[in-house]
C-alpha cells in the first residue's frame, strides 16, 4: 500500500497583500501533525494580512490529530484578529468535521474559492 505524501505550499495571492494561502495535500495523521502544526502556527504568527486560507481540497484523509491542528490554527488566528478559512475540504475531511460535531470548523469552511471571495468582501 502506497502512502500519499504529505505536502504543503505557502502562497501569496496576486494583488492581495492581505491574503495568504497554505495548500495542503496527502494524508494528515498523527505522523504528519507535528509538521502540519508548525507550518500552520508559523503562518498564523507571521501573516501580515487579514486572511489565511488553508486549502484542503487535495487532502485524501485526516485524523483527529490533524483536526486538532486545524482547530488550534483557527483559535490562534482569532487571537491575532486573523480570519482563518478552510477552503474546499474534501468529502473525507468534511465527514470528520461532521462526526466530531465541530460547528466552528464547519463555519470556517468554504466549498469554493468564490465563497472565500465573498467572505473576504464582507
Amino acid at each position: 500500500m502506497t502512502r500519499l505524501a504529505f505536502q504543503t505550499e505557502v502562497q501569496g495571492i496576486p494583488g492581495r497583500s492581505d491574503v495568504f494561502r497554505i495548500v495542503v495535500q496527502g494524508i494528515i495523521s498523527y505522523h504528519e501533525a507535528p509538521e502540519f502544526r508548525e507550518i500552520i502556527l508559523r503562518e498564523v504568527t507571521r501573516s501580515p494580512g487579514m486572511f489565511l486560507i488553508i486549502d484542503l481540497g487535495k487532502v485524501a484523509r485526516i485524523d483527529t490529530a490533524g483536526l486538532a491542528v486545524l482547530i488550534e490554527g483557527l483559535l490562534a488566528g482569532r487571537q491575532r484578529n486573523l480570519q482563518v478559512l478552510l477552503c474546499q475540504p474534501s468529502p473525507s475531511v468534511l465527514r470528520l468535521f461532521r462526526m466530531a460535531n465541530l460547528r466552528d470548523v464547519l463555519e470556517a469552511s468554504c466549498a469554493t474559492p468564490g465563497e472565500i471571495e465573498q467572505r473576504m468582501m464582507s
